[in-house]
């Protein structure tokens, strides 16, 4: 799949967030792999908002990604 290939080449990190993001909008499809890729690749938790500290968030075990804001979609 072209769409994990173009992941590959970027940091994790991106790739955890992305995940997320396409999952809160149900982009179907690209979700499952990506999920799969962080699940292996990912070796650590990351912030959805980076250089942000000390803010209570909670963690989305699936992406390894501690939620740290709110998102809000406009489709």
């Amino acid at each position: 799949m072209r769409e994990i290939v173009a992941v590959e080449t970027a940091p994790i990190t991106s790739a955890q967030r992305l995940g997320y993001l396409l999952e809160s909008v149900d982009a179907g499809k690209l979700v499952a792999p990506l999920k799969d890729y962080v699940r292996r690749n990912a070796r650590r938790s990351t912030a959805l908002l980076p250089g942000t500290t000390h803010i209570e968030s909670h963690l989305a075990e699936d992406w390894k990604l501690r939620i740290n804001t709110s998102i809000e979609t406009v489709l």
